[in-house]
């Protein structure tokens, strides 16, 4: 027995463990997705037979075909191999599976299977009980059961499957959903085809139509009373709810499946429902359930004596700590895990905890140690081609060198992040380096500061992102571009940018980021003189704040509203949110806007004939460590200062000088650049 912290767990020789190689095709190019998908179908059924220990597919497809038996069985860390190949006739397919003990240089079985077309559906369900058989694993379940028995409609899957897993755009998913619905058309009972179908769905955040999905699925297979695909439906039901911001109900569906797979003795659906109920009580806050549940995963693999499994979940528990910002916590997992892995010998493991770490010592602002961990982690990764950690671990470089100001040094890491990213067609990896160039080159205090630089990388990734559908993404890089046009003085355009970022914030039904983003389109229409568009906004705003009691930004936005009253010359209805904005700002402790709205109370004042506190100006004027245009003609307007007017007239001239000349001509145009001209050439 072997223990990491308080748990102790087997020695692998005590649970069967296979390696189940891949499926090697025999035939044309065009046919590799029967045994592929095959092979996964059958490292899935395996798994879940009970107690014995399968590698998983991800170590599977790193295997050296060159390597001998025995030495695959070592890298996987196995006793027993299954090598098969396929191979589509005229007449049928020919399927030749051996079971091999490397241990003691024997074949369990082997055998030659020759049958017609129709009998492809069988296959997975007969490989998977001749391996359970053979090493005596007692299970619940019918390994013979198969999902489908009707060839055609089981060829579909496969072939979507495996266009899912080849996927690069939002065609290729409308492909996949085509190949399924055919698949569905045929067998409507193949549970699998709709899993994935709803799956498809679910990626792309239209979260309606995968819950219509993985709903109408579970009702299905409970009628038939198919207890494992009902596990797996509930844990797909819950998942949706999750991604959609619903813990409460994602939980509910995650405990129904874990008895479920309690009852069948499911040991992978045991450890993906415990794992997926710990996460969710982790951001709900249940630090306590969430490490129980994470444990009693981890309790799992240790039962099956899976020290890969168990170096996977210390690292997931690593990332639970890390996530609290238990930074000590998450150093021992992912230390621990570590271990694991380097006893093991397991390069890839070793690169990525290599990384975890590395990332803790960055968020403790410890730039030596991390980047010394993320150049261990790169090294490894580099002699591995492991080229998916790479372009992450130069992207958490250049941040590290950004850090430091090394704008150069930061900026290659993030351009030779972009070249892995492209050399892998990882347009996920592409759009996320070509962002952050193009945040680089958008940051005002950098001295590689460029926003027409900034606006090309953005663009790119912009239509990345929305080749890809990731609306999330696409409604953050339309609102970076707004600012990026905003500071070029092109408020129209920023206003295009920022709507349409509004816009897929309330389609997704992401409340505050609506709430956020509403703010700034007010604004602008109000700078532009529109104050009634901007009160809609503002409203809008206002109205989620509330719902979502979230007392900072009712603040923010009670200020910004009295502010438009206060231009429109609504002095009452100015008085009554200013003061209520201040009341809150000062309740909670927020200084972010005082002098702003200071300054519009007091002018409000003023106005209604009210007497204030001049020297409370002065006080938060010296605070003040850079004060705008914006800010600096009512401050004229209310101390009365022309030192003010002068500053904001020379900040006004500084930002129109290096507009293109139409867009200066425009910006001239609105108010509060107008009326501080106009003041200026009245007093010079």
């Amino acid at each position: 027995m072997i223990s990491v912290f308080d748990i102790s767990f087997a020695d692998e020789n005590e649970v069967p463990s296979v390696g189940i190689l891949m499926m090697e095709n025999l035939g044309k190019e065009d046919e590799e997705f029967w045994s592929r998908g095959m092979t996964a179908d059958l490292i899935t059924k395996v798994t879940s037979a009970g107690l014995i220990r399968v590698s998983y597919l991800s170590d599977i497809l790193k295997i050296d075909n060159d390597l001998t038996l025995e030495d695959k069985a070592s890298t996987l860390r196995v006793r027993y191999i299954l090598s098969h190949q396929f191979l589509i006739k005229e007449d049928g397919f020919d399927l030749w599976c051996t079971l091999e003990d490397t241990k003691n240089d024997i074949a369990l079985f082997s055998n030659k299977i020759s049958e017609p077309m129709d009998m492809t559906t069988q296959m997975v369900g007969k490989l998977a009980n001749d391996i359970i058989t053979s090493l005596k694993v007692k299970t619940k379940q019918d390994m013979m059961k198969s999902a489908t028995a009707n060839a055609e409609a089981y060829e579909f899957y496969l072939k979507a499957k495996y266009k899912y897993e080849k996927r690069e755009n939002t065609r290729d998913t409308e492909i996949v959903r085509g190949l399924l619905n055919k698949a569905i058309e045929l067998d409507d009972n193949l549970m699998i085809a709709k899993a994935l179908l709803g799956r498809t769905y679910a990626e792309m955040g239209d979260y309606d139509k995968a819950r219509e999905i993985c709903t109408s699925n579970f009702n299905q297979v409970q009628g038939v009373g198919d207890r494992a695909a009902m596990g797996k439906s509930l844990n797909n039901i819950g998942r949706v709810h999750a991604d959609e911001g619903d813990p409460d109900t994602a939980l509910d569906y995650f405990k129904r499946s874990l008895v479920i797979f309690e009852e069948l003795g499911d040991m992978r659906g045991l450890t993906s429902s415990l794992y997926l109920i710990g996460h969710i009580h982790a951001n709900k806050g249940n630090d306590e359930d969430a490490l129980d549940y994470y444990k009693r995963s981890l309790v799992i693999f240790a039962e099956l004596g899976n020290k890969n499994g168990i170096a996977k979940r210390l690292g997931a528990i690593g990332g639970f700590y890390y996530g609290k910002n238990n930074n000590d916590k998450a150093l021992d997992y992912y230390k621990k895990s570590l271990e694991i892995y380097e006893e093991l010998g397991d390069k890839y493991g070793i690169g990525s905890r290599l990384k975890s770490i590395g990332s803790i010592y960055a968020k403790e602002g410890n730039d030596e140690d991390a980047l010394d961990y993320y150049k261990r982690s790169l090294k490894i990764c580099e002699e591995l081609g492991f080229k998916i950690y790479i372009g992450d671990i130069l992207h958490a470089i250049g941040h590290i060198h950004a850090n430091k100001g090394n704008d150069e040094d930061a900026l290659d890491y993030y351009k030779r992040s972009l070249v892995i990213f492209e050399e892998l067609g990882d347009k996920n990896g592409i759009a996320s380096s070509l962002t952050i160039i193009g945040q680089f080159h958008g940051r005002i205090d950098r001295n590689l500061n460029n926003i027409d630089l900034a606006l090309d990388y953005f663009g790119k990734a912009l239509a990345i992102i929305e080749e890809l559908g990731n609306k999330g993404k696409m409604a953050d890089n339309l609102y970076r571009i707004g600012e990026l046009h905003y500071r070029k003085g092109d408020l129209d355009t920023e206003l295009n940018y920022l709507e349409r970022s509004l816009s897929i914030h309330e389609e997704l039904g992401n409340k505050q980021s609506s709430a956020d983003v509403a703010i700034p389109v007010g604004f602008e229409y109000a700078y532009k003189g529109d104050y009634d568009t901007g009160l809609s906004y503002y409203d809008r705003s206002l109205a989620i704040y509330e719902e979502l009691v979230d007392k900072q930004g009712v603040g923010i936005i009670m200020m910004y509203i009295g502010f438009v009253h206060y231009k429109k010359g609504n002095y009452k209805k100015a008085l009554e949110h200013l003061e209520e904005s201040m009341a809150i700002q000062k309740e909670i402790g927020f200084k972010g806007l005082e002098l702003e709205t200071i300054t519009y109370l007091y002018l409000t004042y003023k106005h209604l004939g009210k007497d204030y506190d001049v020297n409370e100006i002065h006080s938060l004027i010296k605070e003040a460590e850079n004060i705008e245009f914006e800010l600096n003609y009512p401050l004229y307007e209310l101390i009365e200062d022309k030192s003010y007017l002068e500053t904001a007239y020379n900040q006004v001239q500084d930002k129109v000088s290096v507009m293109e000349e139409n867009l200066a001509k425009k910006y001239l145009s609105y108010p509060i650049p107008k009326q501080i001209v106009e003041a200026w050439e009245r007093i010079k």
